[in-house]
């Protein structure tokens, strides 16, 4: 009977870590669930960013075309306005 009663209680804590067992692959499954979440808005995330990345970019390389032909304005104003005062100095030099 000694050897039933071994057998019986180990059946039992077997049981018993089954039931754990259980529990931590139900909570393992729901882990997994919330990583396959956060891997998908990780990548809309990195999507958006590389996204943000090519616009700021190509504003970038606006602002300096912008500021490039802004220069060349600028000394064309300058080279005219500098013209300018020249000829009216040589009107009013004798």
């Amino acid at each position: 009977m000694e050897i039933l009663d071994v057998l019986a209680k180990m059946d039992e804590h077997l049981a018993r870590q089954d039931t754990i067992l259980a529990k931590q692959d139900e909570h393992l499954a729901r882990q997994d669930e919330i990583l396959a979440r956060m891997d998908d808005r990780m990548a809309k995330m990195t999507e958006f960013m590389a996204a943000c990345h090519h616009e700021a970019a190509a504003a970038h390389q606006t602002a300096a075309v912008a500021l490039s032909r802004f220069a060349e304005v600028s000394l064309g104003v300058d080279r005219f306005v500098a013209l300018a005062e020249r000829l009216l100095a040589d009107r009013k030099a004798p």
